[in-house]
């Protein structure tokens, strides 16, 4: 397989991806359901993505997917997708001069239904946050975090793909 079809891939499914993750979230923000159910849907799709990439790579390779080669692609795609997620994030919170303040209310909403959290503790917090959301270091935290559970997901699904392809006897 040439390294550049499998370049194309990656940046093909990570743009794909990056950009749906980012708009999603901005959806969720903008419509105040941050907290609800249907950001899981944002794995639903990372998932899809990852599949969809791994068959389109079995295309071109007549069904085979190496487990290394698996990882590699997988791999990558998530860094490309989050980073360019991450990125459209930060110029996003930059120009929305509301954004921190819905970020802290929502850390307001959960520490107050905490009983055991007092209310000086609760002001403590949001004042060491809110410079935690200035900083662009939030967004690398976020980056570092969502890539971290997407290479999860992706270990998941490159060794369910590879385990079909060597099911049928194509894996190497």
């Amino acid at each position: 397989m040439s390294n550049s079809i499998t370049k194309d891939l990656v940046l093909k499914f990570g743009a794909i991806y990056g950009v749906f993750h980012f708009l999603f979230t901005i959806y969720l923000y903008r419509s105040g359901m941050d907290l609800s159910p249907w950001g899981g849907l944002i794995y639903v799709v990372e998932i899809a993505a990852l599949v969809l990439m791994y068959n389109e790579y079995k295309e071109h390779t007549e069904g085979s997917l190496p487990f290394k080669r698996a990882i590699r692609i997988g791999g990558l795609m998530i860094v490309v997708s989050y980073a360019l997620s991450s990125l459209f994030n930060l110029v996003y919170v930059l120009f929305d001069s509301k954004f921190i303040d819905r970020q802290l209310e929502l850390v307001r909403i959960q520490l107050e239904a905490n009983p055991e959290v007092t209310p000086q503790e609760i002001e403590t917090v949001l004042e060491s946050s809110q410079w935690v959301y200035q900083l662009p270091l939030f967004q690398l935290v976020q980056f570092v975090s969502l890539t971290a559970l997407g290479l999860i997901l992706m270990l998941a699904i490159a060794t369910f793909m590879r385990s079909t392809s060597r099911n049928r006897g194509t894996n190497q």
